[in-house]
């Protein structure tokens, strides 16, 4: 069997997990937007293992539902989080990629266009004066 034929089952089957996808891709900003205040108090507390399960948990689902700058953003968040784990808390890059989610959900910004260019440029801009100074 090619990869593009599939059995009428696999259609069927196909078909309802993309409608299941497509509903629940609706609502994945609310769902987002509570995983970013959850990460918010786990670095407010200065649980750092809480927030890279949270990052983790942004990284593993929101491309699945449409956000997939958000997926990109928490992976990067994530790795400067291990990072952390080692060189202590930086709360400036903390609060820049708070800051970056926060502007991902007002600016509705979900995939690859002019606004996630410009958001990407600039976190590595910022990370490089923080790192500087």
């Amino acid at each position: 069997m090619s990869k593009n034929q599939h059995t009428f089952l696999q259609r069927e089957m196909i078909l309802r997990a993309q409608k299941f996808l497509d509903a629940e891709s609706v609502g994945y900003g609310e769902k987002l937007a509570a995983l970013i205040e959850q990460l918010r108090a786990a670095l407010d507390s200065q649980d750092l293992a809480q927030a890279i399960r949270t990052t983790d948990l942004i990284q593993g689902q929101a491309g699945t539902f449409g956000w997939s700058l958000a997926t990109e953003v928490a992976g990067w968040f994530k790795r400067l989080l291990n990072k952390q784990k080692e060189e202590g808390i930086k709360i400036q890059v903390n609060d820049l990629f708070l800051e970056s989610f926060d502007r991902i959900l007002t600016e509705q910004i979900k995939t690859e266009c002019e606004a996630a260019v410009s958001l990407l440029l600039h976190i590595e801009a910022t990370l490089k004066h923080i790192k500087e100074h």
